[in-house]
């Protein structure tokens, strides 16, 4: 199973490095926020900055942990009514599904590790096959009052959850 052994952050770069020599370089200027670790890939928060060349509120990434290929950018959030939400997304955090129906955070008991390097950059680590159907990947946008959204783990698609309160 290939690994991520090393993030590095500078101002205006971000990189991943893989136990295999595989480095990934950011697409777009920026600061690397976090990254979620599964089995087979790996999906990073990019903070952007405006004027880059990206679109800066689909600033989430995901890769083949294998051989670095880049499988699809997530969508930019929009409310039911299909207004664009202004923030860039600022997590991305993993929920199982509980017996009883209801999701909770991932944990120790799920192959879960949860950390910051000593850079800033927060790490999740899932070391289970993902559930297609079943665990499911929320994301909230950066902005005062924040979208929720599901992603998906295949596409980058999203469906829209909430509109929370101003925070």
């Amino acid at each position: 199973m290939v690994r991520v052994v090393r993030a590095e952050r500078g101002r205006d770069w971000s990189r991943l490095v893989f136990d295999n020599g595989i480095e990934l370089e950011m697409p777009c200027e920026g600061e690397l926020w976090s990254y979620l670790e599964f089995i087979d890939r790996v999906m990073v928060v990019l903070n952007m900055s405006h004027g880059n060349g990206c679109d800066q509120y689909r600033n989430i990434f995901c890769w083949r942990k294998e051989d670095g290929g880049l499988l699809w950018q997530v969508e930019r959030a929009r409310t039911p009514t299909g207004v664009e939400c202004e923030g860039a997304y600022k997590n991305l955090k993993l929920q199982v599904r509980r017996p009883d129906g209801g999701y909770r955070e991932a944990g120790i008991e799920e192959w879960w590790s949860g950390y910051e390097t000593p850079e800033g950059v927060l790490v999740e680590v899932y070391l289970k096959p993902f559930r297609v159907g079943v665990d499911r990947l929320l994301a909230m946008t950066l902005e005062e009052y924040p979208c929720e959204v599901e992603v998906d783990y295949e596409t980058g698609a999203v469906r829209f959850l909430a509109l929370h309160q101003k925070v």
